[in-house]
């Protein structure tokens, strides 16, 4: 029994639905009424009875719900009360921890930053030790683009400035004044005239007000002092202050003003930033943890207790009341459901009544419950009205869709009248200014397939077909629909009042139609959308553009509305940009190389972005696979058949699904990975692919060797010359003359590079005795003169510096 025959089927459990039961089930040609009154009227009257039945059986549990629900709220809260008392201020607890770990590493990192900076960066000794150089920019500039530069690093620095003990000189990032007119020339003397004994630092401030300037406003900060240098302090102060505010905003960062009070306060006990209510000290329990780094105290505590108090002011008495309603609640769902029970049971009868009487219907009598027998009622009901309606409608369904496919398909001439003749002959609308043909398509057809049965589908295919009529209804368009095939459903608008007006509400019908089926059907639709046509004889070349439109479903991913008048105008992708690209990945992996995954990955990201067509795609892959098989033929005898008899195939049938581009391109580089590990495991398991690979690493170690060929290499590793020159083609893929000279002109592009060396000399180096030889392989590899590319090179180089 499908899950959708039920829906309808769970229906008619109200006795007012009996009588229509028990007359479908006694007059089986009744159907044929069905037919002409419409499936809709069917649905709209159960979709009536839903909602009455869904009412009274909310009525009839939800007093009772209710009632046990508060009950058990009330027992529960009774129960639960102190353990969730203990749980929140030991959670209180170990956040009010967590809140002064997260501040000390964050005065740490400052503290840590400032002392690498003063003991590695030179630019703070360029304002101490420069002092009569006349060169602002290293007296000045430098430390004070330093100082913005760690103040920008970390926000939680408001400021830092720089004193010198010889001139009584300070610098910030404002600039360079007298220590005099300094707004925190009280702090600095402070410091200057009693400089701490043994400690390259002084600890954190308390509290204290700050400003740059005298007329200036006051900062609430904490500071840090470190002295120049580390050990004696006799060049001066480097001052690093921490505004308050900020550490405000640290700290109700980390907590929520809605749920606890915190308050930090520094080594002498006074309060730095935060507060905790005199009315809360008297009572609450306060968390209090202290800082071993900055001697600061951080203390928090719960905002509220009103929760905890309401949950112990709840009496047994209460709990008493609660057990009561419990079992109340119990003996009133033994009532309702009985009451409940009762239309079932009496529509069972009267189904078992006919059935002794009408002994020719069809029933599934093993039925488990009553639902299930009133289901497989109904269900033999369904099987007969679509019986009897296949028949009436075969010949007018067979007639329209026959002219549709005419319409599309045909060109033969038709007038006007020829037009209206037909149109009002099989029963449909031919009034018109424009026509626009739409076409829906399931997508994931396959997927469709498989997931539901035959009759399912069928009822599914009904549900789509009926919401297009209904949405056409609602959205006041007319329109002609029919399906094409089992996938698609194709629909001609016409348009009666302005045609911008109508497109636009088409569009919409289409929103309102994709939602819908997602929403009831769980499945959804690519709709084509074409363009507007004025004559009888385009509407051909309006559908032409509904399909072209859909070809671009893997670009643009499945539930869309593909509009052709706006696709027609994108810039395209073209497949033969990737030939060539497609060339070297296929080269790539046949060699063994590593680099033709990020080639793969590249030329994904390329289609996905572009705008492609779905033929335009699978002509791509196709061309990807052919260029694999080609270069994969190549391999030693086994690999190349399994390549043929059990990779292909799975290659081929990855591009048969119906998936999205992007699933498509993770799924064929997956599997080539897998192939890819298959053979190097395969490579590296071989004695000769060994050889080949030592032979090889020999060759980029030697390059340079003038006398390097395959007669001194098989000297070198015992092996005939011709058989080094077999085995290296075979398992490398590469003539060895081919790769020795690639590895040469390689070295070489680097060494010309530089502006040193003559051609003559560089060749020498890279292994060839005469110049005119290596000019000769570097222009064949290259496509230049090793002089013309070192040229290039120095051209290239200058223009970068200009722009720079």
């Amino acid at each position: 029994m499908s899950f959708f025959v039920f829906q309808i089927v769970s229906q008619f459990t109200k006795p007012c639905s009996i009588p229509f039961l028990i007359f479908m089930l006694q007059n089986r040609r009744s159907c044929a009424i069905m037919k002409k009154v419409g499936l809709s009227y069917l649905q709209g009257a159960a979709k009536d009875l839903n909602k009455r039945w869904y009412h009274h059986l909310l009525l009839s549990y939800l007093p009772v719900f209710f009632l046990i629900t508060l009950s058990l709220i009330f027992i529960s809260f009774y129960s639960i009360g102190k353990f969730t008392e203990r749980a929140a201020v030991t959670a209180n607890s170990l956040f009010t921890q967590y809140a002064i770990q997260v501040i000390d590493n964050s005065l740490k990192t400052i503290d840590q930053s400032m002392y690498k900076e003063l003991s590695r960066n030179e630019k703070f000794n360029y304002f101490f030790y420069n002092v009569s150089n006349n060169s602002t920019y290293y007296t000045v500039y430098e430390p004070s683009r330093l100082i913005n530069d760690i103040m920008s690093g970390n926000n939680l620095i408001d400021s830092i400035y720089i004193v010198r003990s010889m001139d009584k000189t300070v610098l910030s990032p404002n600039g360079i004044m007298e220590l005099d007119q300094f707004g925190d020339r009280e702090y600095i003397y402070r410091h200057l005239n009693n400089p701490p004994q043994f400690t390259e630092t002084i600890d954190w401030s308390a509290k204290r007000e700050y400003k740059e300037f005298p007329n200036g406003t006051p900062k609430q900060v904490v500071s840090l002092v470190f002295r120049t240098p580390l050990v004696s302090g006799s060049l001066g102060l480097v001052v690093v202050n921490v505004s308050i505010e900020t550490l405000g905003k640290l700290i109700s960062g980390l907590s929520s003003s809605n749920i606890s009070y915190m308050q930090l306060l520094d080594k002498e006990g006074n309060l730095i930033k935060g507060g905790i209510p005199d009315t809360v000290k008297g009572y609450a329990h306060i968390d209090t943890v202290r800082s071993d780094y900055s001697g600061w105290t951080m203390e928090s505590t719960l905002k509220s207790d009103t929760f905890f108090s309401f949950v112990n002011s709840i009496s047994v008495v209460s709990v008493l009341i609660g057990a009561f309603l419990i079992i109340l609640g119990v003996l009133w769902i033994l009532y309702v459901s009985k009451r409940n029970s009762r239309p079932v049971e009496s529509i069972t009868e009267q189904i078992q009544a006919v059935l002794q009487t009408n002994g020719s219907f069809s029933l599934n009598k093993k039925s488990k419950n009553e639902f299930q027998f009133i289901s497989s009622a109904v269900e033999a009901m369904i099987d007969e009205l679509h019986q009897y309606s296949k028949k009436d409608v075969e010949n007018l369904a067979y007639r329209r869709q026959s002219f549709l496919r005419e319409l599309f398909e045909w060109q033969q001439p038709m007038t006007m009248e020829q037009w209206r003749g037909r149109m009002i002959e099989l029963g449909l609308p031919y009034e018109f200014t424009k026509l626009t043909v739409g076409v829906i398509e399931i997508d994931k057809y396959s997927g469709f397939v498989k997931q539901y049965s035959v009759r399912d589908q069928n009822l599914l295919r009904f549900a789509m077909f009926s919401a297009v009529k209904e949405m056409s209804d609602k959205h006041q368009l007319t329109s002609w629909s029919e399906w094409r095939s089992d996938s698609h459903i194709s629909t001609i608008h016409y348009g009666e009042s302005d045609p911008n007006e109508y497109y636009k509400r088409i569009f919409h019908f289409y929103e309102d139609l994709a939602g819908w089926i997602h929403e009831y059907l769980g499945l959804t639709v690519s709709i084509g959308l074409g363009s507007p046509m004025s004559d009888i004889m385009d509407l051909s070349e309006s559908y032409e553009h509904a399909m072209e439109a859909l070809d671009y479903k893997l670009t643009l991913g499945d539930g869309q509305i593909i509009e052709y008048l706006k696709i027609r105008g994108r810039s395209q992708g073209e497949a033969y940009d990737h030939f060539q690209l497609i060339s070297q990945i296929a080269q790539q992996y046949r060699l063994g190389q590593n680099g033709w995954k990020a080639q793969l990955q590249q030329f994904f990201q390329t289609v996905q972005q572009q705008f492609i067509s779905d033929s335009d795609f699978q002509h791509l892959m196709n061309y990807l696979i052919f260029h694999l098989d080609k270069e994969m033929r190549k391999l030693p005898a086994g690999q190349a058949e399994r390549w043929v008899d059990a990779h292909l195939p799975e290659l081929h049938r990855l591009m048969e699904t119906d998936e999205s581009l992007k699933n498509i391109c993770n799924k064929l580089e997956m599997y080539l990975s897998h192939i890819f590990d298959e053979l190097q495991t395969l490579r590296t398991t071989r004695n000769s692919y060994q050889q080949m690979e030592e032979v090889k690493g020999y060759i980029d170690q030697h390059f340079h060797q003038s006398d390097l060929s395959l007669d001194y290499l098989g000297e070198k590793f015992g092996i005939a010359p011709k058989y080094v020159s077999q085995l290296f083609k075979e398992e490398l893929g590469e003539k060895f003359v081919d790769y020795l000279a690639k590895v040469r002109v390689e070295h070489a592009k680097r060494l010309l590079q530089q502006p040193n060396g003559t051609v003559q000399e560089i060749a020498e180096k890279v292994g060839y005795a005469h110049s005119f030889s290596f000019i000769r392989v570097f222009k064949k590899i290259a496509g230049q003169t090793p002089g013309d590319y070192r040229n290039e090179y120095a051209d290239s180089g200058r223009t970068k510096n200009e722009d720079s």
